[in-house]
């Protein structure tokens, strides 16, 4: 670049503020004529951390700080490079137009969310929310900060095999839910190539590189071992015995998720067959020639009639869980809910000691 300027991330130590730290600047110098300019970058730190960050190394959790300054840095100087001769209202002009510093991700998601509920595909929305929460909540973990900037540079290779590690050890998800949380942050990756924010280099995904985990067949929203320890368990009160009953209608009708026990109607009860129309990822009723067909056991009649809708219209909902007038984001809320609440009461009956019964006293 033109020997003439020199740029660095600093910790600007003039003035200490309350809580003890320095804000940060992009320092911007030119030899001729002397000019020098200093660049808020929206952080602070305290003097030794600013100097523990510089020196961090990977697998520290102030490498991500490191990293984000380094972005910052590298950025200003590809700026000045492509300017000859430097001008600094040009420079200023190019280093704050894309999120002030650099191409961010909580950005990109943030659009894709706006982008998923105005086609009204709540669950694809909800998905890429639930991924940067899930992406935030690590960095606050490994770094005690929650940033409110996330540049593109920090997610690598190391990075995502560390984030699948507190994942699977911290958090206890399984490989697909990971893998649920890494597919959006893939697809932003995809979406800031398209619009060239960022280089193929910075692709961290991929053969040779990293590679989200696969998804389980027939995953489900209980475990093989939470079906039989739940089936074998006695319910304590009545939620308790309303989710097991739910979760014995699933596993009778080839494994119906709680988004398909939700939108059931009568209509979809013909005799002894039920009709289930599946849901695609944006949460859309699939064509009849890719719904799943299955015979209705007895004891999936008693389910109904002990937890259904009295009014038997062919378009009510067989469970009082949705109705017509609930636009779309309100429809996917209701069956997140659900969702949470068959979760919470199935654990909880998998986690009752089993009982095979007491002994006769004679």
């Amino acid at each position: 670049m033109n020997n003439e300027v020199f740029i660095k991330v600093v910790l600007d130590k003039r003035r200490e503020k309350r809580n003890g730290k320095f804000p940060v600047k992009l320092r911007v110098y030119t030899g001729q004529p002397r000019i020098q300019k200093l660049y808020p970058l929206e952080l602070e730190f305290g003097g030794e951390e600013f100097d523990r960050i510089q020196q961090s190394k990977a697998g520290d959790p102030l490498n991500a700080q490191r990293l984000n300054l380094q972005l910052v840095e590298w950025t200003a100087k590809k700026i000045a490079k492509e300017l000859q001769p430097f001008d600094f209202d040009r420079f200023e002009s190019k280093f704050f137009q894309n999120t002030h510093i650099a191409p961010d991700i909580i950005a990109y998601y943030s659009d894709a969310v706006i982008e998923m509920d105005a086609e009204q595909r709540q669950n694809s929305a909800s998905n890429y929310r639930n991924s940067l929460q899930s992406i935030l909540d690590y960095i606050e973990y490994s770094t005690g900060t929650k940033p409110n900037k996330i540049p593109f540079a920090l997610i690598t290779e190391d990075w995502l095999q560390e984030y699948e590690k507190y994942c699977l050890n911290v958090k206890s998800f399984s490989p697909a839910t990971v893998g649920i949380y890494l597919r959006p942050l893939r697809a932003i990756f995809n979406r800031a190539l398209d619009k060239k924010d960022i280089e193929s280099e910075q692709y961290p995904f991929g053969r040779r590189k990293y590679r989200i985990p696969s998804a389980e067949k027939n995953i489900r929203w209980a475990s093989k071992a939470d079906y039989l320890r739940t089936l074998a368990a006695h319910p304590q009160n009545a939620d308790q015995e309303r989710a097991r009953d739910f979760l014995i209608m699933s596993i009778l009708c080839n494994d119906l998720t709680p988004a398909d026990l939700a939108w059931l109607r009568y209509e979809n009860l013909a005799g002894e067959i039920m009709v289930i129309a599946q849901t695609n990822d944006d949460g859309k009723r699939t064509s009849f020639s890719k719904s799943m067909v299955c015979v209705i056991p007895e004891e999936v009649r008693s389910i109904i009639i002990k937890h259904g809708n009295v009014e038997l219209n062919p378009r009510t909902f067989v469970f009082p869980l949705l109705n017509d007038t609930m636009v779309p984001s309100e429809q996917h809320q209701k069956i997140e809910q659900f969702t949470r609440y068959l979760t919470h009461h199935i654990k909880a009956l998998a986690a009752m000691p089993l009982s095979f019964g007491s002994k006769k006293k004679y």
